[in-house]
Order: structure tokens, then sequence, then C-alpha cells
């Protein structure tokens, strides 16, 4: 019972989160930029400047370069990730999953799981 309930609460890090949230919320643009080698993963930092209604315990994605589209998330305790789709400054869209959800989508197998890890070795952090 007890290694049941460790497998349901599968631990991911921020750089594997960060790309279940680009393929949630656009994946052609996330591999269009992990091919051109742009995508970097950061967090919020207090001297960033964010669109309002960003939070500064917040991670985002970003194409190197290129300021016009930030993807920022965050998880709360419930496990629940807020996603913010920013275009020049402006939060275009918001959706709310859950981990479990995106685990379920996109980090189910272990060709997934495989596809996933292999994306995040592309990813810069700043």
């Amino acid at each position: 019972m007890q290694e049941t309930s460790q497998k349901s609460r599968l631990r991911l890090t921020d750089q594997q989160l960060s790309i279940l949230v680009g393929l949630a919320m656009d994946p052609k643009w996330l591999t269009e930029q992990l091919n051109s080698n742009q995508l970097v993963y950061g967090v919020i930092k207090p001297s960033d400047t964010v669109p309002k209604g960003i939070g500064e315990n917040e991670s985002f994605l970003i194409a190197a370069g290129e300021r016009q589209r930030i993807i920022y998330f965050s998880v709360n305790e419930d496990q629940t990730v807020e996603i913010k789709d920013s275009q020049n400054n402006q939060i275009r869209r918001k959706k709310e999953v859950t981990v479990k959800q995106l685990v379920r989508r996109f980090y189910q197998t272990s060709k997934q799981q495989q596809q996933v890890n292999e994306l995040v070795s592309e990813l810069r952090t700043e």
C-alpha cells in the first residue's frame, strides 16, 4: 500500500514541470524554441519586470532574446498548477491544471518520460 502511494507522489523537478506546462499550453512553440536552443527556464527575481498578476514565487519559460511571449507558472500547496501565458507584457490566457493531470497527459508512459527528460536536457536555465 505504501509503495503505491509513493508512486502516485511522483516527484518532478522544476524543469520537468516546466516542460509539462509548455506541452499543455503550446507544444508547437515549445518544440520550436527547444529545437533552436532558445528555450530558457527561470524563476522570478525581485528585480524582474513582470505583468500585473504575476507573483514572485513563479517560474517561467521564455524564448531567449524574445521578450514578447513568456509562460509563467506556479504550483499551489494542493498541487494545482496556475499557468499564465503572457504576450507583450499582458496576460493573454490563464489555465489551471493539477500536477496529476499534467503527468497523466504527458508523463505517463516510459516513452513519454524519456521524451520529456530529453526535452529537459535541451532546456537552458537562467
